[in-house]
């Protein structure tokens, strides 16, 4: 609803991977370059890990769009946890293969088929596994075992590993000496600076037509990045608030003042959300928490959904006023064009 009052084309900070939306920091150049790195060696793991939020799913979806149309065939595999027996069916299925019923022998067989008819006319095969923290030892030991089909000497496939900082303590194991054997590259993404994510906001605010309305103050900028430590995802749920708080009230300039205050209300819903979810969890009830401390939790909990509720009301009316005047005006418009072809027929 923002998007009209500050005249946006398109929202600019949504939580979902737009490779339109890529903003090439200098650390996620880097990896970026360690991916094409990858893809030039035509062989081996690459492995990039960092911390939930940092944008690992946006740099796949970025290479994907670099690798379109090279020659390349690209399978995504987001992962969960899996066997070491269900990984296999899960790289079959994610080409496309049959795979139902069959025995693990029989679902080799099916891929090295597939992979040797890519290879024969020119293709390479690419394995991209997102969030492969979720792997286990033996599960990434399955992915090296197809690292050894070949044919004349050269690889059928190729695999990159992204995913959590777990992922790097998992390869460390003893048991995955020959998986480290082959990784020829690996990169750990960090957040952005203050400078960069200044930079962030401004470069996907301009993606969506911003032309300076709302203005961001500098301080403003400085404590965005407080909040958010500099994580492209929590950038985008912050300013995402911001802007809707600033459409809320009618400002045309962002100060320090504001984003405090959203970072306080976003702050608020998480330690509650995170307070309900650990009452919701657990199986043991605490006696020793008092009657009255679990009413005033519960009493604050209720204010925030009604100041929740009362922010949604008020975004409907104004997104409900801003429809009316713009079907008024659109009315008005074609009466009066109605009213100009009037008068010129009757002059003729």
């Amino acid at each position: 609803m923002y998007e009209t009052y500050y005249e946006l084309s398109k929202t600019p900070f949504r939580l979902n991977s737009d490779p339109d939306f890529f903003f090439t920091s200098s650390i996620h150049s880097r990896a970026m370059d360690y991916l094409l790195y990858g893809v030039s060696q035509e062989e081996g793991f690459i492995v990039i890990t960092g911390q939930p939020g940092l944008g690992k799913t946006m740099l796949v979806k970025t290479l994907c769009e670099e690798l379109y149309d090279k020659e390349i065939i690209v399978s995504e595999l987001v992962t969960t946890q899996v066997s070491r027996n269900d990984i296999i069916r899960l790289v079959v299925s994610g080409f496309g293969l049959s795979h139902h019923g069959l025995s693990k022998a029989a679902l080799l067989n099916v891929l090295e088929n597939y992979l040797l008819s890519k290879i024969r006319r020119g293709k390479r095969v690419l394995l991209i596994v997102d969030e492969a923290h979720h792997l286990s030892a033996q599960s990434i030991e399955e992915l090296r075992l197809l690292m050894n089909l070949e044919d004349q000497g050269r690889q059928l496939l190729q695999c990159f590993l992204l995913g959590q900082e777990q992922l790097k303590s998992t390869l460390q194991i003893p048991e995955l000496e020959q998986v480290r054997q082959r990784v020829i590259a690996t990169y750990h993404l960090e957040p952005m600076d203050a400078e960069e994510t200044r930079q962030y906001i401004e470069f996907r605010l301009k993606k969506a037509g911003w032309s300076d309305r709302p203005q961001f103050n500098d301080d403003a900028f400085t404590k965005i990045h407080q909040f958010t430590s500099g994580v492209p995802r929590k950038i985008n749920l912050l300013c995402h608030r911001i802007l809707a708080y600033g459409y809320l009230e009618e400002l045309n300039v962002l100060s320090a003042g504001v984003i405090e205050t959203v970072g306080k209300e976003l702050d608020e819903e998480v330690i509650a959300e995170k307070s309900t979810d650990k009452l919701t969890n657990s199986n043991i009830i605490n006696f020793d928490r008092t009657l009255e401390t679990r009413i005033r939790r519960l009493e604050s909990k209720v204010d925030l959904l009604k100041e929740r509720l009362r922010k949604e009301r008020r975004l409907l009316r104004k997104a409900l006023v801003m429809h009316t005047e713009n079907n008024t005006e659109e009315k008005a418009e074609q009466s009066g064009k109605t009213i100009d072809q009037s008068g010129k027929s009757s002059d003729d």
